[in-house]
């Protein structure tokens, strides 16, 4: 009889740890506020070029995330497509300034 005594999590281990994973959410919200707008896809491949890079491609069944990942992804981190593209952002003035210190950046 083994009621109560699972202390242990249940289903399948998550593939980002959870420093990873606020990693990722952070930037994404953040190119959200700078006005890049991410969509679904996009995430996927972000997340599936960091996994690669860490040497853990073979990290899902099918090679890369799928869209019940991406659903699982949004519900735990309070995320939505619309949320990470800040409209505000993009109705604002551009800084001629800061678009003049662009082109040093990209040396």
């Amino acid at each position: 009889h083994l009621k109560n005594e699972h202390d242990g999590k249940v289903g399948r281990p998550t593939i980002l740890t959870c420093q990873e994973e606020s990693l990722l959410v952070h930037a994404l919200k953040k190119l959200g506020e700078w006005g890049f707008g991410i969509d679904r896809e996009a995430v996927k491949c972000i997340v599936m070029d960091y996994l690669n890079s860490a040497g853990r491609a073979d990290a899902f069944c099918h090679g890369s995330p799928g869209s019940e990942w991406m659903l699982g992804f949004e519900t735990c981190n309070d995320i939505t497509p619309s949320a990470l593209m800040d409209i505000n952002s993009l109705q604002q003035p551009v800084d001629e300034e800061l678009v003049s210190l662009l082109p040093a950046f990209c040396l």
